[in-house]
């Protein structure tokens, strides 16, 4: 049923088939598409309005909450679930996808025109009556962005899944540098000990050139996590270094390592700077592993965020 209530205004109820059917042609030609919704389920066999986000070439952002039948999932199986749902949309789409679990409402906008309505973007939405307002105006449309997008993105409770795509990714390359660096300590280690009993060591030359290369890749990850602080998506490391500043030191390594190559070229190793340069090397593991449980505490905060957002 459609009832118009101007040249811009029409109210379609509907029953057997998508309230928003409308709309969705002009997601395709848009420059820009913002999308509301409690429940959007992602089915790229079935759901059209995933068809037509995935054949446009419109900067999308979607606001979505986590669908009911997740949430009332118990405790110990909720970060997983969630976790999951997540990962589905993640891995497939190249979108502004924010999780808020305040948000019931079903919006679309477009260029051109807009959808107001109680239907959700799921398959399931056809077997039920739904009504919805649609509007066709350019003028409308674009007031309902600048007004409505900024509102969730400002909003407290919208979680952006890019933070969490980066921040995981992130956590799993400091694990990895710090596995490698542990790796390249006990071997200096064993080294330290032939020179000291004075005896004979083979210690390939190339192994200071990958210390080298990683101690770059983890002053580049200090930088990264300095970003992240700043822009309050993870807490600083809140302890006593005793004065250790991990970009300058990294710095200072990376020069160590330098000066230590050379020397192995030479057969002949300093013990006091290759001393001074193990005790380093440790500084900073410890320093990656307290920022690398600092980002998995964030990282499983995202993934159960919407039973933090429920309790509130």
């Amino acid at each position: 049923m459609k009832i118009t209530l101007s040249p811009e205004m029409t109210i379609i109820i509907s029953e057997g088939e998508y309230n928003f059917e409308g709309i969705l042609e002009a997601i395709e030609c848009s420059r820009r598409v913002f999308l509301a919704t409690y429940n959007l389920a992602k089915n790229t066999q079935t759901s059209k309005i995933i068809k037509k986000i995935k054949n446009s070439s419109a900067k999308t952002i979607i606001i979505s909450s986590i669908p009911e039948d997740k949430q009332k999932i118990d405790d110990k199986d909720k970060a997983e679930a969630y976790k999951r749902y997540y990962d589905s949309f993640i891995d497939d789409f190249e979108l502004e996808h924010y999780i808020n679990l305040r948000n019931h409402a079903k919006i679309i906008i477009t260029d051109s025109c807009s959808y107001i309505g109680s239907a959700n973007f799921s398959e399931g939405t056809k077997n039920s009556i739904e009504a919805g307002l649609i509007i066709n105006s350019e003028n409308l449309s674009r007031k309902l962005w600048e007004n409505v997008v900024p509102y969730y993105l400002e909003h407290e409770n919208s979680i952006y899944l890019g933070d969490y795509k980066a921040l995981k990714k992130f956590h799993k390359n400091i694990n990895e540098y710090n596995v490698e660096l542990s790796g390249y300590i006990y071997e200096l280690e064993v080294l330290m000990q032939c020179i000291d009993m004075e005896e004979e060591v083979e210690f390939p030359p190339n192994n200071f050139v990958e210390i080298y290369d990683l101690l770059y890749k983890i002053e580049r990850s200090s930088w990264e996590d300095y970003y992240y602080i700043l822009n309050g998506k993870v807490d600083s490391i809140d302890d006593d270094d005793d004065g250790y500043n991990h970009f300058y030191d990294s710095r200072c390594q990376a020069e160590k390592g330098n000066f230590l190559y050379n020397q192995a070229e030479e057969g002949e190793f300093d013990f006091k700077d290759l001393a001074s340069f193990v005790r380093d090397l440790k500084r900073d593991s410890e320093y990656l592993h307290r920022m690398y449980l600092k980002i998995k505490n964030r990282v499983e905060k995202l993934e159960a965020i919407a039973e933090r957002i429920v309790i509130d």
